[in-house]
């Protein structure tokens, strides 16, 4: 019991890592459409719209924020454009706080499909 665990461990801090040297890795690969509208740092603001092949791939992404956007440098400045605008190679970590277990309460009965009966 105690190799299994240890094996498992492993690799779960393997995946950890993974998933942090992805993130500082990650790329947008293309634009979605022929133009991008490009936000401020934090995405909270519109600058302007520019036309996606006048920004050469791939572009690295510097940050992802929680509110939709990625933030990369363009033209020497922090912006940011809509994750789902771009398609990119970045690594979403998925948690769940569900379980596997099925709660319930007995509210009815039935008399089973015994003897002929449905």
């Amino acid at each position: 019991m105690k190799k299994y665990a240890t094996v498992i461990i492993s690799m779960v801090m393997g995946m950890q890592i993974q998933i942090a040297n992805a993130e500082s890795s990650a790329q947008i690969l293309e634009f979605r459409k022929p133009q991008v509208d490009i936000y401020n740092s934090t995405g909270t603001e519109h600058i302007k719209r520019i036309d996606s092949a006048t920004i050469s791939m791939p572009v690295p992404v510097l940050e992802a924020l929680n509110s939709g956007f990625f933030v990369i440098e363009l033209d020497g400045e922090k912006r940011a454009v809509r994750k789902r605008a771009v398609r990119s190679n970045y690594v979403y970590e998925m948690k769940s706080k569900c379980s596997n277990e099925l709660q319930g309460n007995k509210t009815g009965s039935s008399r089973g499909l015994g003897d002929g009966e449905c």
